[in-house]
């Protein structure tokens, strides 16, 4: 087996000869890390994420085993949500600003979700190009149609399976209702998501701001 340098030198040199056109060409900008990827688009910043696993125990014959990332950043929402909850950015998973943090498998069917491991750097280039593939075939035509509060509400509205909805995600929905001047819907949010008296007590502050 290699040393774990060498399975690295290989991944990013993959990540360099496979992903960078693909993201150039979808205005996506190369962090410093090398593994990651932002842009700017519309009310939202975006960002693609390759995390990695090197060596791993639970798998002697794997040298790599990737596990890519997709986060979505919206300014106006994360400023509506922490007035909604009394700034208090516990309650928000500590984490106001991100509004979507998911690994890309989530935006494909389940029939389509795979585990993407390597062993050697043959295989690492065609496990990197898959990910590439995937990431163009479910995970940007997500993105790109996700991009400011109003397409959140739609995201919503329409039930989309393609996103993990933990219970803060329903204040940043609520948030985005805020700021398309329909507080009423914000509330009915908050009422139809937010049910257990725990969850009620937790959420109080964005409840009793919304019934103001």
């Amino acid at each position: 087996m290699r040393d774990k340098a060498k399975i690295k030198e290989d991944f990013l040199d993959a990540i360099k000869d496979v992903g960078n056109i693909f993201f150039k060409n979808n205005k996506f900008e190369k962090k410093s890390s090398k593994t990651d990827f932002t842009r700017k688009i519309g009310s939202s910043r975006q960002l693609i994420s390759f995390t990695a696993n090197y060596l791993t125990k639970y798998e002697d014959k794997i040298e790599i085993h990737l596990f890519p990332k997709m986060s979505i950043y919206m300014p106006c929402i994360k400023e509506k949500s922490l007035e909604l909850v009394g700034q208090d950015r516990f309650i928000l998973a500590n984490a106001p600003d991100l509004i979507i943090n998911q690994p890309i498998e989530f935006t494909a069917p389940k029939a389509f979700r795979v585990e993407w491991c390597s062993t050697g750097r043959e295989e690492i280039y065609e496990t990197t190009r898959a990910v590439i593939d995937f990431i163009g075939n479910w995970t940007l035509p997500l993105l790109d149609n996700l991009t400011s509060p109003i397409d959140l509400i739609r995201f919503y509205e329409s039930d989309d399976s393609r996103m993990m909805k933990q219970t803060h995600w329903y204040i940043f929905v609520a948030s985005s209702y805020c700021l398309e001047r329909q507080k009423d819907k914000a509330l009915a949010v908050l009422q139809d998501n937010i049910k257990t008296n725990l969850q009620k007590i937790r959420y109080s502050a964005a409840f009793d701001a919304l019934r103001m």
